[in-house]
């Protein structure tokens, strides 16, 4: 059904335009809305193979974040962050065949980001093959249940947001928070297991767009930031948004009114340090939240944005690694159960025919302006984004975990280092095996290609 389902992403040709420039005589719009999605029944929390129980309380809600903005005589642009670890492409495409129905929104024009929180509920379609004890049938209709509920919840914020458009200016600037640090420690070359690795690359720039209305006030802010939400670890088995939650939750107490939206750059390969503990969590929100209102309170650093916006949408195909029925056979010998249902799947589908040879991850270019934002699906590591922002030098803004979670996506430094999230981790992702090394050429290319078509 997951294969079946991303489909709808393979038929949209590249370059999916959205709304253009603007017409005269109009006004930019804009308007934030938070719905709660905070769980009311039992559930297994996501990010770690080893839970086995559902949570054991509620540490902080969980909230869907939108921000909407017009462009004069444009379509609506949606922007909507989700206290989730993924979501899964299934549950996008059903949001954005129902806000363009209801909303007029095009597809390249909705962008469903995520926290990637270790400490909230597993969704449906997500990390199909996460736990090393499967989901009951009681579990599993549950998830489906809280599935829906973040769908219409999705749907429900960016409806809220549209009722509250009012005319707004925007503005964009950039600071830096230092808690990210590369996670993943090599030697000669090749990758030796997780760690604190200070000489390893990371992004820790820290952009921020701000909504005022035509009087002044501050009606919302969206802030990026390469990291994985991991403060907390598998021992910590009650819900909350980790780092990102308390962020948004920190500037949204400061600024009371406004909706602070928290999206994830390209820090697949990033852990925050210190962790793992509730404190840490909550003093890396912290200093999100103060990085972001020390730019509140200056002026001059905020760099104004035309009212206009363009937007482009297309599906990267990335190529998988080929493997044949014996390699697969071969892995049912592994004594993981989860590899060995990984094996046993895999030999299904071939039975059915033959394995994906690609996956279509997700990629969105917004243009306003000079400024540049991208939207990548999936766990996107670091290379990315300080390659993006080197040979496109108007793009400042680079965002994974957007649209459909499917995999980590490895860089080529990366696949020929190995490691975790090359290898094992496609197996929780029931991902056929690693990506060819010419993936990042296929995604960076994507990216251009966009790029140049909104000039």
């Amino acid at each position: 059904m997951r294969w079946c389902t991303l489909l709808l992403l393979v038929g949209v040709p590249l370059g999916l335009l959205g709304a253009d420039v603007a017409l005269a005589g109009k006004e930019f719009q804009a308007g934030f809305a938070k719905v709660d999605i905070t769980p009311t029944e039992p559930l297994r929390l996501s990010g770690y193979s080893n839970r086995k129980e559902p949570y054991q309380r509620i540490e902080q809600k969980l909230w869907v974040r939108a921000m909407v903005v017009r462009p004069p005589g444009g379509k609506p642009h949606a922007l909507v962050a989700v206290d989730t670890i993924g979501v899964p492409g299934s549950l996008t495409a059903r949001v954005a065949a129902e806000a363009q129905k209801r909303f007029g929104i095009p597809r390249a024009a909705l962008v469903l980001a995520c926290s990637h929180s270790h400490t909230a509920p597993q969704l449906a379609g997500g990390i199909p093959n996460m736990y090393q004890k499967p989901l009951t049938p009681q579990e599993k209709a549950a998830m489906q249940r809280y599935t829906r509920r973040v769908g219409d919840a999705v749907l429900e914020a960016i409806a809220q947001a549209l009722g509250r458009m009012q005319p707004a200016s925007w503005a964009w600037a950039q600071s830096r928070a230092t808690f990210a640090v590369n996670r993943r420690l090599v030697e000669n070359g090749r990758y030796r297991g997780f760690g604190v690795n200070r000489q390893g690359p990371v992004d820790h720039a820290l952009p921020v767009l701000a909504v005022r209305s035509k009087q002044g006030k501050l009606l919302g802010v969206v802030f990026n930031y390469a990291c994985h939400c991991t403060t907390l670890g598998p021992q910590h088995n009650f819900v909350c948004g980790d780092w990102a939650g308390y962020a948004s939750q920190f500037l949204e107490q400061r600024h009371p009114g406004i909706v602070a939206v928290c999206t994830i750059g390209c820090g697949a390969d990033a852990n925050p340090e210190p962790r793992t503990g509730l404190n840490y969590a909550k003093q890396h929100g912290t200093e999100l939240a103060d990085q972001v209102d020390a730019l509140l309170r200056q002026a001059k650093a905020w760099k104004p944005l035309p009212g206009e916006i363009r937007s482009a949408f297309a599906p990267a195909a990335l190529p998988f690694e080929e493997h044949d029925e014996a390699y697969y056979r071969q892995r049912l010998k592994n004594p993981r159960p989860v590899v060995q249902r990984h094996a046993a799947h895999m030999l299904q589908l071939l039975a059915q025919g033959h394995l994906p040879r690609s996956y279509p991850c997700p990629v969105h270019v917004w243009r306003v302006g000079d400024l540049g934002l991208v939207f990548l699906g999936g766990e996107v590591v670091v290379d990315y984004a300080l390659r993006l922002k080197k040979e496109l030098p108007g793009v400042v803004w680079i965002s994974g975990y957007c649209d459909d979670v499917f995999a980590y996506v490895a860089s080529r430094r990366v696949i020929a280092e190995g490691g975790y999230e090359v290898d094992f981790s496609m197996v929780f992702y029931n991902q056929p095996g690693r990506w060819k090394p010419e993936v990042e050429e296929v995604l960076v290319g994507t990216v251009h290609r966009l790029w140049k078509q909104l000039r």
